[in-house]
């Protein structure tokens, strides 16, 4: 599980067998199951297929400039 910094909201898997891990400052989600299901209150369950997957933090830009997404 990986809680929001902001808001506190959580991504969670909620179907399939997966482990997150941090190595070198950086996030990896690792799926050991066909298929795994992502799930979050504020948006849609995302399917994630078996791998070892990097997570990225997701930015957008504003007129300051770039910002990471509050979750």
């Amino acid at each position: 599980m990986a809680e929001g910094e902001v808001t506190g909201h959580k991504h969670r898997i909620s179907k399939g067998k997966a482990e997150l891990s941090k190595q070198d400052g950086t996030l990896y989600l690792r799926v050991f199951s066909a298929n795994a299901l992502l799930v979050h209150e504020e948006h849609q369950a995302i399917s994630i297929s078996q791998g070892h997957w990097m997570v990225k933090i997701q930015r957008e830009y504003e007129p300051e400039g770039w910002r990471y997404v509050a979750d």
